[in-house]
């Protein structure tokens, strides 16, 4: 009887390796999860390594949900498709430092006081269907031309009274962000090149970043752009309550990536190593935790339906108030 139960726990053992450290073949969670999101990897050795990196996901996702029903943390994580990866740093590189060190560029600060003398509570684009729906990125590896496009739209629907279209974010890397330094300057161009097309009537150059904006009719436009005073918060409150803003966030934790709900706050963020873009389109409060509402471009089954709230008022958490920017009038 005793060597039975020797031999049990020994199965016991071998089996609880296998689901941690062994191989995943006979992984229930791992093969629903696989199933679920329709993953396929070309060797059992890129499965293998696919799946060491699930597993020690999976323990994050379970330690910080434990953290956030005992009241320790204030977001909710999730074994999404992107729980077999190991991001890093995402290659977005915005070069914060570097382009405010290029002399040749100029900025149009907000004027913020003009906006509103009294701020609301909280403020939602989306409760006034001034919002286009949540887009997905894919392998194009960069947001930013995504929510620089949205962002034109919402303001040309707002202010210009203009139907809130999918703009073309081909249009805007072709004609206006061949160089990530002339990003302070993008909506300038957008206006100088007199508006973007809808996403269906752009047509792409003969070559790379080549401006073939004669090839459509353009929707939608605005006259400048502006930044908002670096790491104000206040400011950046005032200029959402304007139209939706363009900010840049550092998103290489893995908290960010497998974010699920609630208000994220992330201890290891930079405020100045900023490597994605997010489409900046209100604020609120959570329980008595200021938060931002923010749209990502990773589709509408990541996050909240595709957005997540970030920290507002919390020492610009994870750098969202330093290099925010947004279509204007004048």
């Amino acid at each position: 009887m005793a060597r039975n139960l020797l031999i049990i726990a020994v199965l016991l053992m071998v089996a609880v390796f296998h689901e941690t450290c062994g191989r995943p073949a006979n992984s229930k969670a791992w093969t629903s999860w696989k199933s679920k999101y329709g993953k396929e990897y070309s060797t059992k050795e890129e499965e293998l390594v696919r799946w060491k990196v699930w597993i020690k996901n999976k323990q994050l996702v379970n330690g910080n949900n434990q953290a956030y029903d005992e009241g320790r943390r204030s977001f909710k994580m999730t074994m999404n498709e992107f729980a077999d990866q190991d991001f890093g740093r995402i290659n977005n590189n915005f070069d914060v430092e570097g382009r405010r060190s290029n002399t040749g560029l100029k900025e149009t600060k907000s004027m913020t006081s003009s906006f509103r003398s009294s701020m609301p509570p909280s403020w939602d684009w989306r409760d006034k269907k001034e919002v286009n729906p949540v887009r997905d990125q894919g392998q194009i590896g960069s947001s930013l031309a995504m929510n620089v496009a949205d962002a034109v739209a919402s303001y040309s629907s707002i202010h210009n009274k203009t139907p809130l279209d999918i703009l073309a974010d081909a249009e805007v890397v072709d004609c206006c962000l061949p160089n990530p330094l002339e990003r302070p300057g993008v909506f300038g161009c957008v206006h100088n090149h007199g508006g973007l097309c809808t996403k269906g009537t752009y047509h792409t150059g003969t070559g790379a970043n080549v401006c073939n904006n004669a090839s459509c009719k353009a929707v939608a436009s605005c006259n400048v752009g502006k930044t908002v005073p670096s790491r104000n918060e206040s400011a950046l409150a005032q200029a959402v309550l304007f139209t939706p803003v363009v900010v840049a966030i550092d998103a290489s934790h893995m908290s960010f990536q497998l974010y699920q709900s609630g208000v994220y706050s992330e201890p290891s963020c930079s405020s100045t190593l900023l490597d994605h873009s997010l489409l900046l389109v209100g604020y609120g409060v959570d329980s008595g935790v200021d938060y931002w509402i923010c749209r990502n471009s990773w589709g509408s089954s990541w996050g909240d339906n595709g957005y997540i709230n970030i920290a507002r008022n919390h020492d610009n958490m994870c750098g969202i108030a330093t290099d925010a920017i947004y279509p204007s009038n004048k």
